[in-house]
């Protein structure tokens, strides 16, 4: 058994969440961790560096197709490898992104093989997995059983496991493949569009202090945020709150 954890980078850079999602791959105990990265053109090899150590392997699809963000390229570059390996991946691991949301139930259906997104908790049971899913806008968790299929696929929401370090430094060998994408994918990538960045990110938060409606009112916020300073806290508020115009959307 294997896992095969698929890198999500951005503008050139790797994004933290693919660490969390080696580390997490690791811990599972299905067999060793493939690293996946998926470029344009000669993009891959400084990509995979980023990744020396963190994995013991590391496997380069380069494509145009690949340039930019494109599902369909990535889940028929996977279907690919996937037929051409000797014994599949038991688990497809991604970061529920709008890049997961799109290669993986894709995915999915050409392998005809369970799947569960937005994932929170990730762990083994016997030859399949257990995922945990927040439901009800947080109000409920939902434990999700995956079938024992030749393989599953599990997108993580990014921030939701933390980075477990590894006990033993890795040697990283790198390796190119070359994956069948078809010419015409039906769409293509324009552009990204960084959305305007705010004052803080929350999601990057270790402690935060929030406040809803039971703040009563504006000026109680200042008592919020003298405890979130006194913790070394971020302060964060509900949806109602911003609503009314107390807090900004960021927080």
């Amino acid at each position: 058994m294997s896992v095969w954890v698929v890198a999500e980078h951005r503008n050139g850079a790797m994004r933290e969440v693919t660490y969390e999602l080696l580390s997490h791959g690791a811990a599972l105990g299905l067999g060793p961790v493939t690293a996946l990265v998926f470029s344009g053109p000669g993009d891959g090899s400084a990509l995979a560096a980023s990744l020396d150590g963190k994995a013991p392997r590391t496997l380069i699809v380069e494509d145009s197709s690949l340039l930019g963000f494109n599902g369909t390229a990535q889940a028929a570059a996977l279907a690919t490898l996937i037929s051409q390996s000797t014994e599949p991946p038991k688990v497809i691991l991604g970061a529920h992104s709008a890049a997961g949301m799109d290669w993986a139930p894709t995915l999915a259906g050409k392998l005809a093989c369970p799947a569960v997104t937005d994932v929170v908790a990730l762990a083994a049971e016997g030859a399949s997995l257990a995922a945990t899913r927040v439901v009800y806008g947080g109000k409920l968790n939902s434990k999700v059983k995956l079938g024992e299929g030749p393989s599953v696929i599990a997108t993580i929401r990014p921030g939701s496991l933390e980075e477990e370090p590894s006990l033993t430094p890795m040697t990283t060998t790198i390796e190119t493949a070359n994956a069948d994408i078809p010419a015409e994918l039906g769409k293509r990538f324009v552009a990204w569009v960084e959305e305007l960045a705010g004052a803080v990110d929350i999601s990057q938060a270790d402690i935060l202090v929030s406040v809803g409606r039971g703040i009563q009112d504006k000026e109680n916020i200042d008592v919020a945020e003298a405890l979130a300073e006194a913790l070394g806290a971020t302060l964060s508020c509900s949806r109602p709150v911003v609503d009314i115009n107390w807090l900004p959307k960021e927080r």
